[in-house]
């Protein structure tokens, strides 16, 4: 059973730690004690109130000092006569331990994980941290060693003995790295341990091996080969080494390749470090004085213990190294930030700090950098970011930070230096993206203007848009936009920026020739001088600089220019030729206007000859026919011989035929205009409707549920009222007032309806000529019924199809979608 006394000023901390400390280890008791209680190490009660603290520092086999809140010093508990290893904990950087070891701890062991108030850890050994675990190893490595040194002591010698290694453990803590750890070791095995034959074997890893790098005197003198060779794999050493067990050897000559009987020897693993070899030539009977094993294993697991902060050390060192040099050489500007009360403090900056910023390192050193570089509406933001760093979060955000040349976008990642905690040091880091970002906010303006381009109606809307935009957008203060005018085959300026007019003054037209805006426009490739004094022509270009022109395909060309040269980049030429393209597009948009407009009124003027003719129609042959139908019936009231009979019922036929042309030449006249207002309209209506106001003699209708379409109801009832008549009066071979049925209802797939009779149906050779105008079938029709009807169903977007129907009459679909 192994007694452990946990110090800490934590009353909270101090609970959990313990009972998490008595889950790992193996036959641990853990008791507690505070601050206090070591500090008055008399009878006054434990802060577990199972006797005094002196009582406790008797009973314990080891003491562990938590560092959160404690204040205790190795030199409290040796006061109160305690000899045995004293351990630190706590959540401190390594560098800070590792002072802390130089205090008088026997070891220090860093806390990872965080412990909760139930005694949880948030590690991954079974819910205990992996800083528990290794300080329950570390505790029962140094009791083990103390228990095995006290059971085989020297009478009084062993505490003299004891002291002093505990003394020499805290210059083996302070050592810089192997090679000093070795020399200590192998001087305390002489001079403490009394073992005169000292040898340290540092291991290779890389070439696998045991290197002796330091002896005693005496084994320098008596087994010098030992020290002349490496020890590889295959030799007794190694696997020593690799066994990690120490062992005691009557006589190690042999087996270690040395010449002279070197007797008796302790080999002790140092951890994944090396190997210690002690001996000793001055006993009787060559043997190992009593005790000298457990004290060796006392001295290795220090020397161990050192091997492993002197790894660490160098780990950190040169892991600082390259971190400075990372630092030092970073393209980006960096800030080395400690947060004092949540401030961040620049405590150094890198020199591209002071080449992106333009702020000397002396001038924000000591110095709150957000009062330095954060503009006063982002600070709640940057306060943000200063939470999320302090709690050792990875912050990674696009700012807007001052300069000394103004306002740029940066991309800034804030580092933590240590991220499981513990330290308020941070490394912000920004990355300067201002081009990137205006790039960015030309291509959004660019959009905009891409929308504005495409509202405008008229190639002269499209030249000012584009003219507005460009300086506010792309910086360019000189720039136009010229057309092409085929008339006088010129590329004349329809609009210019103020400061072209400006500079250059009012733009003349450019005529055909060979000069270099006329080459763009022709070869339909952009050009670039950085000079406007490399442009050949004719034309006065006095106080431009760089000119850069972009053809517009055949409506013309976009020129800008900049007061001095050199200027132009090829992002400027893609994002020119980005803006080109657009205005290019605008142009054929509203060229494709002006046409459809050009068109809507040619076709409004030809609709108002139309329905003159309509009303010429209308009114001066209805009014005729009407006359010559009155007559008709007088003459008919007045004669009653059968010829004229005869002649009369012609004359009847002749008016009825000139009245059905009167009418289809109105519904044709007038089948080209617009559709009226559409609305949800039920077919089944317009069809009971439309039977209603013709002549359908002995035929029937059957309306079967057809559907009910968004349309124009009045031209809806006229594609009716003609697809009637069509199987009325066409629908059987007497050619009248047949018997017929004429059905309407939904076609199959609910894309729209159809009207189908069970008539003679038309000839599969007359189907394609069905819809053209004048054509008919029979004697008196006057062949336009169904060319209004198609008419009709296209200017609804609809679709109108002649097949047969089921019994082999016509068969009309509309699908209205």
């Amino acid at each position: 059973m192994t007694t452990v006394l946990y110090v800490s000023g934590d009353e909270e901390r101090r609970r959990s730690v313990a009972t998490s400390l008595q889950g790992a280890g193996d036959g641990f008791t853990v008791r507690e004690a505070t601050p206090d209680d070591v500090a008055g190490v008399t009878d006054v009660p434990r802060a577990d109130g199972r006797g005094s603290a002196a009582d406790a520092f008797e009973s314990a086999d080891c003491v562990v000092i938590d560092l959160v809140e404690t204040g205790v010093l190795p030199t409290h508990v040796r006061d109160a006569g305690y000899r045995g290893p004293i351990l630190a904990y706590g959540p401190e950087p390594y560098d800070e331990l590792e002072r802390r070891a130089r205090d008088g701890f026997t070891d220090v062991v860093r806390e990872s994980g965080a412990v909760t108030a139930e005694g949880a850890s948030s590690g991954d050994d079974g819910g205990v941290s992996r800083g528990i675990a290794v300080l329950a190893d570390r505790i029962a490595r140094h009791v083990a060693a103390e228990a095995d040194a006290a059971t085989t002591g020297r009478g009084g010698g062993r505490e003299e003995i004891l002291t002093r290694l505990h003394e020499t453990n805290r210059e083996l803590l302070r050592a810089g790295d192997t090679a000093e750890v070795a020399e200590i070791t192998v001087r305390t095995a002489s001079e403490v341990l009394e073992l005169d034959i000292a040898v340290f074997g540092a291991h290779d890893p890389e070439e696998r091996r045991i290197d002796p790098i330091a002896a005693s005197d005496a084994a320098r003198e008596l087994v010098p080969e030992l020290l002349d060779r490496t020890y590889g794999p295959e030799t007794n050493a190694y696997e020593l080494f690799r066994a990690g067990e120490p062992r005691l050897f009557e006589d190690t000559g042999d087996r270690f390749g040395a010449s002279a009987r070197l007797g008796p020897a302790i080999v002790v693993p140092l951890g994944e470090h090396g190997l210690l070899l002690v001996g000793s030539t001055g006993t009787e009977r060559r043997v190992i004085p009593p005790g000298a094993l457990d004290l060796t294993r006392l001295l290795a697991a220090n020397a161990e213990t050192a091997l492993d902060r002197a790894a660490r050390e160098a780990a950190l060192r040169e892991e600082r190294d390259r971190i400075a040099v990372l630092f030092r050489n970073a393209s980006d500007a960096i800030i080395d930030v400690e947060y004092v009360d949540g401030e961040p403090i620049v405590r150094s900056t890198n020199p591209a700090f002071e080449e992106v910023f333009g702020y000397d390192e002396s001038t924000v050193v000591g110095e709150n950098i957000d009062d330095v570089i954060v503009l006063s509406e982002d600070r709640e933001t940057a306060n943000d970011y200063n939470r999320d760093a302090v709690g050792g979060a990875a912050v990674e955000r696009e700012v807007r930070r001052k300069t000394a040349h103004g306002t740029r976008d940066f991309l800034l990642r804030a580092v933590p230096l240590d991220p499981d905690g513990g330290t308020n040091r941070v490394y912000g880091i920004y990355t300067d993206i201002t081009d990137r970002k205006h790039h960015e906010r030309t291509l959004n303006s660019l959009h905009e203007t891409a929308r504005r381009l495409m509202r405008a109606e008229t190639p002269e809307e499209v030249a000012e848009v584009a003219i507005d935009d460009i300086e506010d957008i792309l910086g360019y203060p000189i720039h136009g936009l010229r057309l092409y005018d085929e008339d006088d085959d010129a590329l004349v300026s329809v609009a210019a920026s103020d400061r072209t007019l400006d500079v250059l003054g009012e733009r003349p037209p450019y005529f055909r020739d060979e000069n270099a805006i006329w080459k763009v426009f022709d070869s339909g490739e952009p050009a670039v001088f950085d000079s406007a004094a490399e442009i050949d022509d004719a034309y006065d270009r006095t106080g431009v600089g760089s000119v850069m022109y972009v053809p517009l395909s055949d409506h013309g060309v976009l020129s800008f220019g900049v007061l001095e040269p050199d200027t132009f980049d090829e992002s400027d030429v893609r994002l020119m030729n980005l803006l080109g393209a657009t205005v290019e597009a605008a142009l054929d948009r509203a060229e494709r206007t002006q046409l459809l407009r050009a068109r809507e009124a040619e076709l409004e003027r030809q609709n108002d000859r139309l329905e003159e003719f309509a009303s010429v129609v209308s009114h001066d042959l209805r009014n005729p026919l009407s006359v010559a139908r009155g007559y008709l019936d007088l003459a008919s009231e007045t004669c009653d011989s059968p010829e004229a009979a005869d002649h009369f019922e012609r004359i009847e036929r002749a008016h009825e035929r000139m009245a059905h042309l009167i009418s289809d030449l109105l519904s044709l006249a007038r089948q080209g205009q617009a559709v009226g207002e559409t609305e949800p309209t039920r077919v089944a209506e317009l069809a009971e409707r439309s039977w209603r106001v013709i002549a359908t003699g002995d035929a029937t209708l059957d309306v079967t549920d057809p559907p009910t379409v968004d349309a124009d109801p009045e031209r809806l009832t006229t594609i009716l009222e003609n697809l009637f008549r069509n199987s009325v009066e066409h629908g059987s071979a007497s050619n009248r007032l047949n018997g017929i049925t004429v059905r309407v209802g939904a076609l199959d797939d609910g894309e729209g309806f159809f009207v189908e009779d069970d008539g003679v149906g038309v000839p599969a050779e007359h189907r394609e000529n069905a819809f053209e105008r004048g054509f008919s079938t029979g004697e008196d029709g006057t062949g336009f019924g169904l060319s209004i009807v198609r008419g009709i169903a296209e200017a609804h977007d609809w679709e109108v199809t002649l097949t047969d129907s089921d019994e082999g009459g016509a068969r009309f679909e509309i699908r209205t979608r």
